[in-house]
């Protein structure tokens, strides 16, 4: 169908033109605005009223890469909820690319990443998030591995410093990988990997930082799928990589959906 291959070419050049991978989900707990889900297409778009830790947390995802991400959703939940099923219900009828949860704990990481990974192979939402110290053995995970993260004075968790990481992975053009790519702003990382170390957390599905003595850098664009298979080779343990695989696949759904689906007869002969 002619209009199907054009619409496809056509999905895909705006892609390449846009420069940025797409739309980043927060879920955020805050004493205001909750139970409302915020669409900022600019850091100017950011309520004043949220707390500082999340205008911070927004501020860090807007920073980007080559670009901004196009844009961030945060959902706000009430800092008394004691789990994310309110946002994740949320996120499950909205389009986003990458998620990241600022403040995570551990157990709720993994509820996380395992919801993740069932939108992907249950519900075709070709998703990805950024959690901290989570192995899940998938390329919808992203692994964020270290102890802190240091901004000059201030001393950040991995917890929060994955919503960094989601934007900058979103504002990293498809043409480009987001390995080696600098955290201006990030003047040291715990710990200090030696060669060996580094090569086993790529190893491993861990995405590190490495402090060359200058500046600090993302080390290999990696993702946690560590386990591969005929289905899935090693190039679904890169994150561009699995990146441009989602894009195409949401763009030939979504054009099939719009131009041949109820379009056209379900009737071989037709086509006789």
């Amino acid at each position: 169908m002619p209009n199907i291959q054009i619409n496809f070419k056509e999905a895909a050049t705006s892609t390449i033109q846009s420069g940025s991978r797409g739309i980043v989900a927060l879920i955020l707990k805050d004493t205001v605005l909750t139970n409302t889900a915020i669409t900022m297409n600019t850091i100017n778009d950011m309520p004043s009223t949220l707390s500082a830790y999340n205008q911070d947390q927004i501020t860090k995802t807007f920073l980007g890469n080559v670009n901004p991400p196009q844009e961030v959703i945060a959902y706000i939940e009430p800092s008394t909820e004691t789990d994310y099923s309110a946002g994740m219900t949320y996120f499950e009828t909205t389009t986003w690319d990458y998620l990241a949860v600022p403040g995570i704990d551990a157990a709720d990481a993994t509820t996380v990443g395992n919801w993740i990974i069932g939108l992907r192979n249950n519900m075709n939402m070709r998703v990805k998030a950024v959690l901290p110290n989570t192995a899940l053995n998938s390329e919808g995970i992203i692994n964020l591995c270290a102890t802190s993260f240091i901004v000059g004075a201030t001393t950040y968790s991995t917890q929060d410093y994955c919503a960094r990481i989601a934007g900058l992975i979103a504002g990293t053009p498809l043409t480009m990988s987001c390995t080696y790519t600098i955290l201006p702003e990030v003047t040291d990382v715990q710990p200090h990997l030696t060669t060996t170390q580094l090569t086993q957390a790529v190893t491993a599905g861990e995405l590190v930082l490495v402090n060359d003595g200058v500046k600090c850098k993302i080390y290999e664009g990696v993702n946690s799928l560590t386990t591969t298979t005929v289905a899935k080779g090693a190039d679904y343990q890169k994150i561009k990589l699995v990146d441009i695989m989602d894009k195409v696949y949401s763009d030939l759904t979504m054009t099939i959906a719009d131009n041949y689906v109820g379009k056209y007869p379900d009737d071989y002969n037709y086509y006789k």
